[in-house]
């Protein structure tokens, strides 16, 4: 952890990596909360203020009762961005 980084901060940007990175793919639900309780070592209500912050980011879709699932990733994005651009010099490409 980062000198005046907040426990919260922490494990927002260690899942946040997780799900950039593609260690939890696309469609893929996050582990519990308990699980990371125990791996982080900080309340559930954090790990709810986490799942929440990516929520908003739109990293990943809560549904009540279940682990929230990973619906976006920047690799995706990205990866969709550089086929429209490829599309879009198809002329260029062709000749």
């Amino acid at each position: 952890m980062k000198p005046q980084e907040t426990k919260f901060e922490f494990v927002y940007n260690e899942i946040k990596q997780c799900i950039l990175d593609g260690q939890i793919p696309h469609g893929n639900a996050l582990p519990s909360s308990r699980m990371y309780c125990d791996q982080f070592h900080v309340s559930r209500y954090t790990i709810n203020r986490v799942f929440e912050a990516l929520r908003a980011e739109g990293l990943v879709d809560i549904q009540p009762r279940l682990a929230p699932i990973v619906i976006s990733t920047k690799d995706t994005c990205n990866s969709s961005s550089t086929v429209f651009e490829i599309l879009k010099q198809k002329d260029c490409i062709l000749q």
